[in-house]
């Protein structure tokens, strides 16, 4: 999952992981640091697993992905339009942008790209009758 500014990004401009390569969206994507433990290595690890080496690269590197530690910064990034495309936005804090009229549209996923399991915050409850 990830977040567009569609004032500047149209949800169908972002279809498949290869649409991120377009170079309209060179140096417009923002992510979580994937050197780190978390959603910026899981993504990072995602498109490597699923695409290979040479996609990644050409992700990360020769799209001039803007690479932060601050979730604060991508968020902000996303808002403004400095960064259209952000993986690893706090989503709590782009529900509240978007409420209060952002052009934020959440994309939760890209064509022919598996679906992921991750650990998370909340509370699974079994119950037998």
């Amino acid at each position: 999952m990830f977040y567009i500014n569609t004032n500047y990004v149209k949800p169908d401009e972002v279809k498949s992981a290869q649409d991120l390569l377009n170079p309209k969206v060179q140096g417009k994507i923002i992510t979580s640091d994937p050197t780190l433990p978390g959603i910026g290595s899981s993504d990072a690890a995602r498109f490597y697993i699923q695409y290979g080496e040479d996609f990644a690269k050409k992700l990360y590197i020769d799209q001039k992905m803007l690479i932060s530690r601050d979730r604060r910064q991508i968020g902000d990034g996303l808002a403004r339009g400095a960064y259209p495309i952000a993986f690893g936005a706090e989503d709590e804090e782009m529900e509240r942008l978007e409420k209060e009229g952002f052009p934020i549209h959440r994309v939760y996923g890209l064509e022919g790209m598996s679906e992921i399991v991750s650990p998370s915050v909340g509370h699974v409850a079994l119950f037998n009758n």
